[in-house]
């Protein structure tokens, strides 16, 4: 996994009067970033990250969320790593808490088997059955160098709606997406997007340690793509 930025990098973008700002370690992984993010770029500054800012903050931050144990380890690594994936190669990624569990204990939570006939066989084996995911959450990198996460459920709650709402969502402004937005400022650190996207995950969908499912999307961007 990396997610082990060293520098803050900012960018004018050729033809506009615009700025790209992101964290990496060298210049030549920040304009790929730039490219993939859909952004030519010309370097204006890039500065060294101290230890209380940048990666370094953002990490320690999660590592002492008091929601997130050792027991969220592989899920934290699962969400940042698949981040940084979206930071390089211009994908979207897309969370849904996908698990196997009893029969017994699917009713118990008011979950629903999946029965669309694409997870693998070796937990049904052991007696468990795949859940059928009521939400997801689709994160992609923006052309300023921030990051959006765009949130749709199947059914929405809506004293559920109000909190994220408070905790910082907003109605999308797109026709095409009836859910909710989070928008990150440029720049912004990978694992303070994993936190806040394992919040609302946990907010949400009832999420429990080692229940998430992360997956590339492609991801279309207009503009300079």
């Amino acid at each position: 996994m990396r997610a082990d930025a060293t520098h803050r990098f900012e960018f004018d973008v050729v033809g506009r009067h615009a700025t790209f700002i992101c964290l990496a370690r060298t210049r030549q992984e920040a304009e790929q970033i730039a490219r993939h993010a859909g952004a030519p770029v010309r370097l204006r500054e890039h500065v060294p990250l101290g230890v209380d800012d940048g990666d370094g903050e953002a990490r320690q931050m999660l590592r002492d969320d008091v929601l997130f144990g050792a027991e969220w380890n592989d899920d934290v690594a699962e969400v940042v790593s698949m981040l940084d994936h979206v930071r390089f190669t211009g994908d979207a990624m897309s969370i849904v808490p996908v698990a196997f569990l009893p029969a017994s204990e699917i009713a118990a939570r008011g979950l629903r088997a999946c029965d669309c006939g694409r997870h693998g066989r070796a937990a049904m084996r052991m007696g468990l059955l795949p859940v059928e995911s009521d939400m997801s959450i689709v994160v992609t990198m923006v052309e300023d160098g921030g990051w959006q996460a765009h949130l749709v459920q199947r059914h929405e709650d809506p004293g559920q709606v109000d909190d994220l709402i408070e905790f910082g969502w907003n109605r999308c402004r797109g026709s095409a997406c009836e859910g909710l937005s989070l928008d990150f400022l440029p720049g912004c650190s990978v694992w303070l997007v994993a936190q806040l996207v394992l919040a609302t995950m946990r907010m949400v969908g009832d999420l429990r340690p080692g229940e998430l499912s992360c997956a590339a999307v492609e991801h279309r961007r207009r503009g300079h793509r």
